[in-house]
């Protein structure tokens, strides 16, 4: 991923290869262009970087903003405190899996359940710390 950026200011992001060669119809590029080729260019590779520590309460987000850090382009990461309506959500989906695995592990022991098959008190309490 590229970055056209003129005087430390970023002029377009993201930015490809592609790009710069519509761009400059007339010049004739390397197969593979060598990051001097590029900086002639104004064009800069941006990184990719792992997303900021965050809390459960928060969202990490690329904010689709390139800056530079250590004398190197990166994609730009911000973060916010969730919503309630995205709290919610996501308590509910994960009630949901639950449920779902709850009612998977259930059913892989229904057998002991049948009326011809007795059931081991210790097959009882692991059913039973299921509901």
């Amino acid at each position: 991923m590229y970055a056209r950026i003129v005087n430390g200011s970023v002029e377009e992001f993201p930015y490809s290869i592609k790009k710069l060669k519509i761009d400059n119809p007339n010049t004739s590029f390397p197969k593979s262009l060598v990051e001097d080729t590029l900086a002639s260019h104004n064009v800069y590779e941006v990184i990719d970087v792992s997303s900021p520590e965050i809390s459960n309460s928060q969202i990490a987000y690329h904010t689709g903003n390139a800056v530079q850090v250590d004398g190197k382009w990166q994609r730009e990461w911000a973060t916010r405190d969730k919503t309630s309506d995205e709290i919610t959500e996501e308590n509910n989906r994960l009630a949901s899996e639950t449920r779902e695995q709850r009612t998977k592990l259930l059913a892989e022991t229904d057998f002991y359940a049948l009326s011809d098959v007795t059931m081991s008190d210790a097959m009882k309490a692991y059913r039973q710390a299921l509901r």
